[in-house]
C-alpha cells in the first residue's frame, strides 16, 4: 500500500459516503501501516479517513462491531467518542461502515478536536483522562448487556487474551526470535535505529526470564474480560486545556481487563516512572482486588518492555534481505526512542 494510490481513491472514496472532497492532508501513518487523513468536506463535516489493508473475516466483524458500541457511546451523550460515517449504499462487503476498494479498507470518522498533551498532563487533564476511561470502560459493559455480544465485544469470566499473547511473544523471543531479529536490525540503514535496537536488546536479555516467570504465575488466573480499547496511547487523548475532546483510533479495541488501557496509555506518559508514583495508582479503580492490582503492574512492565517488538518484526522480519529505512516512520523512530530512554531509566 502506497500514498499515491491512497490519493487517487480519496474522492470517489468519500462519494461512497456521501461527502464531497473538499480538501485533504495527511494526518498520520500509523504502527500498523494505516494510513489518516484529514478531510474537509464540501457539506461541512471534517472527516478522519483511514485506509489499510484487508484483514481477516473475523477480525473484520470485531471492527464492525467497535463502530457500534463508538456509535452507541456517542448517542449516550459522549462527545469524545469519535461518530463512525456510514456509506450510502452499504453492502455485505465491509457492511455499513467498511468499504473496500481492490487491496485498500476505507474507514471514515468525525475528525475530533483537541490536541494530545505534549508532555506529562497537568493533574486537572489527568483527572479527565481517567474519568474518561472509566466512562468508556462503562459503557464497554453496557452495549454489551444492552446488545449481547458480538464480534468479540462481550463480558465474561476468563484468562486474559492480554497475558497469554504477551507470554507467547517472550517465549518466542527467548527461543532466539530475539537474536534473530537483532542480528537484522544491526544491519539497518539507519544509524540511530541500529544504536536503538542494540540498547533495547541489551536490556530485554537482562529481564525477559523474569518477565517470563511473573507472566507464568499470573496467567493461570481468571480476570473479569469487558470491551476495552487496548491501543490507547497519548496521541489518542485529546484535550481542550484540562477537558478530554476526544479519544481516538479504536480499531484494535477487544475483550480483555481494563488494566491494559490503564497501562498503556499512563506509561506513554510517564514512563517506568508511573510504577513508583502513588499519585496516579492512587487514582485507579477502587474496586481492583490484590491480583488485579498485580495485573495492572505487570501490564505496565510488560508495555515498557515489549512495545517495540512489533515494530522490529516488522522492520526486520526477514533476516535474509538487509532492512531499510522505507518501513521506519520518523513517529515510530519516536516512539522507539521514548521506550529505549523509559526502560534504561527503570534498570
Amino acid at each position: 500500500m502506497t500514498d499515491a494510490l491512497a490519493k487517487l481513491q480519496l474522492n470517489g472514496v468519500l462519494r461512497e459516503y456521501g461527502l464531497i472532497l473538499q480538501q485533504a492532508e495527511p494526518a498520520s501513518g500509523g504502527f500498523s501501516g494505516a494510513r489518516v487523513w484529514r478531510v474537509a468536506t464540501s457539506q461541512g463535516p471534517v472527516v478522519a479517513l483511514r485506509c489499510s489493508e484487508p484483514v481477516s473475516p473475523v477480525l473484520q466483524q470485531q471492527r464492525t462491531a467497535v463502530c457500534r458500541w463508538m456509535r452507541w457511546v456517542r448517542e449516550q451523550g459522549c462527545n469524545w467518542s469519535p461518530r463512525p460515517l456510514e456509506l450510502v449504499n452499504a453492502t455485505a462487503t465491509g457492511g455499513a461502515f467498511f468499504l473496500q476498494r481492490g487491496e485498500l479498507i476505507w474507514q471514515a470518522e468525525e475528525w475530533m478536536p483537541g490536541t494530545p498533551v505534549a508532555a506529562n498532563p497537568s493533574s486537572r487533564q489527568l483527572r479527565a483522562a481517567l474519568r474518561t476511561i472509566a466512562q468508556l470502560h462503562q459503557s464497554g459493559r453496557d452495549f454489551v448487556l444492552r446488545y449481547g455480544v458480538s464480534g468479540g465485544l462481550q463480558l465474561a469470566i476468563g484468562k486474559s487474551p492480554g497475558l497469554e499473547r504477551r507470554l507467547q511473544i517472550v517465549q518466542s523471543l527467548l527461543n532466539g526470535e530475539l537474536e534473530q531479529l537483532l542480528m537484522a536490525a544491526g544491519r539497518h540503514t539507519n544509524a540511530e535505529f541500529r544504536q536503538l535496537a542494540g540498547e533495547y536488546g541489551r536490556s530485554l536479555r537482562e529481564r525477559l526470564q523474569g518477565l517470563e516467570r511473573q507472566l507464568r504465575q499470573i496467567v493461570r488466573e481468571d480476570f473479569i474480560l469487558q470491551p476495552i480499547l487496548r491501543d490507547i496511547w497519548k496521541p489518542h487523548m485529546l484535550f481542550a486545556e484540562a477537558d478530554v475532546t476526544g479519544v481516538i483510533d479504536w480499531n484494535a479495541a477487544a475483550a480483555d481487563h481494563p488494566a491494559f488501557d490503564y497501562a498503556r496509555l499512563l506509561c506513554s506518559w510517564y514512563g517506568s516512572d508511573i510504577l513508583n508514583a502513588d499519585s496516579v495508582s492512587e487514582q485507579l479503580p477502587d474496586a481492583w482486588n490484590v491480583t488485579e492490582q498485580q495485573l495492572w503492574r505487570l501490564c505496565c512492565q510488560s508495555v515498557l518492555l515489549l512495545s517495540p517488538v512489533t515494530w522490529l518484526r516488522r522492520i526486520c522480519a526477514n533476516a535474509e534481505l538487509p532492512p531499510t529505512s522505507e518501513l521506519l516512520t520518523t513517529s515510530m523512530l519516536q516512539r522507539f526512542r521514548e521506550v529505549v530512554a523509559a526502560i534504561n531509566l527503570n534498570q
